[in-house]
C-alpha cells in the first residue's frame, strides 16, 4: 500500500484499495484480499485508512472523499 502512495499523493482509500487489487500481489494480500472481497470491502478500506494515519499520512477533504498525502511529501502541510 505504501507503495502504491509513493508513486502518487492524493488518492482516496477507495483508489488506492482498486491500485491494490490490480498490481502484483504479495501472498498475503493476495489471501486477505481472497477472504474479503467481494463480502465486505468496506471493512478493508476501513483498516487501510487507519493504517495510513498510523503510518503518518494526512488525510484532507470531504467526509467519505480524503485524500491522504505522504508525510513530509510535496503536498503535506506543515
Amino acid at each position: 500500500m505504501g507503495e502504491i502512495l509513493q508513486e502518487q499523493d492524493e488518492l482516496t482509500v477507495g483508489e488506492t484499495y482498486a491500485r491494490l487489487r490490480c498490481g502484483p500481489l504479495e501472498p498475503v494480500v493476495e489471501r486477505y484480499l481472497d477472504i474479503e472481497f467481494p463480502h465486505s470491502p468496506p471493512s478493508l478500506q476501513n483498516v487501510m485508512a487507519s493504517s495510513l494515519l498510523e503510518m503518518g499520512y494526512e488525510a484532507r477533504g470531504p467526509r467519505r472523499h480524503k485524500r491522504f498525502f505522504r508525510p513530509n511529501g510535496p503536498g503535506a502541510q506543515g
